[in-house]
């Protein structure tokens, strides 16, 4: 099955009803119930054409192990969305429930142009491409496009 987008630890949020909701407990809104710490995540492969990521990655255990399942449930040139704290602003450090505290550059490491991901390209086979990012409100707002997996050389 395919869904207009697929939103990681939805909380509260809806997105609508062609949306898939999911996150670790039930609410008002989860769809489907799993802990997306445990791979593979029970989703099929190029389930949908956006990822919303909104205050989930920090909460992670592995960013890289979740980038790499959001790049394989995404069509191809699919989108994911993501907002999380920046680690400067307070709201990183107070939730003693987050993982990681992160910059507008930690996501460089998926994006073959920028300077990290020509260094680091070992780091994995999904790559995205940046297409947005800004920094407003001590948050980290981000829009990337899957690029095609590439082969390790």
């Amino acid at each position: 099955m395919a869904w207009e987008s697929i939103i990681l630890g939805c909380g509260e949020k809806s997105y609508g009803k062609n949306a898939l909701h999911i996150d670790i407990k039930r609410t008002n809104t989860t769809d489907r119930i799993f802990d997306l710490n445990i791979r593979p995540w029970p989703l099929p492969d190029e389930a949908t054409r956006l990822v919303v990521a909104e205050d989930i990655l920090e909460h992670l255990d592995d960013i890289l192990f979740t980038m790499e399942e959001i790049h394989r449930i995404l069509k191809p040139k699919g989108v994911v969305r993501i907002t999380t704290p920046h680690k400067d602003h307070p709201n990183s450090w107070h939730d003693p429930t987050h993982k990681w505290h992160l910059t507008e550059k930690s996501f460089d490491y998926f994006d073959p142009s920028t300077s990290f991901g020509k260094k680091y390209s070992f780091y994995t086979t999904k790559k995205f491409s940046i297409e947005k990012l800004k920094l407003e409100g001590g948050n980290i707002y981000l829009e990337m496009r899957k690029l095609p997996e590439v082969e390790w050389t």
